[in-house]
């Protein structure tokens, strides 16, 4: 799947300062590019020619267990991960569609939300936001 870079909304950052969100005219294409980079190694080592395809479900419920496991709210991980507001994180996680149905753009999330997983730097950081907006 190709990750569209033109799109403009906030990403989160593990190297940023804890309460800001990524400027996004300096960093974005660098931060698509390792997210592209991380999807890259992530479908070669599945050793799939046609592309990768991700368990949505599967995906959604380690997301969701996760940030209760660390008492990340949804909104929080929608600004800084998804760019998506809580409703939409809400809905995407509740009710995740098959990889096969998603277009690119609506794989995504999902794309962000696998890379957030593997990434325990991403997760440190995303919890101190978290107790620092309480």
């Amino acid at each position: 799947p190709v990750i569209q870079t033109e799109v403009k909304t906030p990403e989160f950052h593990p190297s940023i300062g804890k309460e800001e969100v990524l400027n996004e005219s300096s960093s974005s294409s660098s931060s698509s590019l390792r997210l592209q980079s991380f999807i890259k190694e992530e479908c070669d080592s599945g050793g799939e020619d046609e592309g990768c395809e991700f368990d949505t479900t599967r995906l959604a419920q380690q997301v969701k267990e996760a940030l209760q496991r660390l008492n990340i709210g949804q909104r929080v991980f929608g600004h800084y991960v998804l760019g998506l507001s809580q409703g939409t994180v809400s809905d995407i996680l509740a009710r995740p569609k098959p990889w096969s149905k998603l277009t690119s753009r609506g794989r995504e999330p999902f794309l962000r939300m696998k890379h957030f997983l593997s990434d325990e730097h991403s997760i440190r950081t995303l919890s101190v936001i978290q107790e620092r907006l309480r």
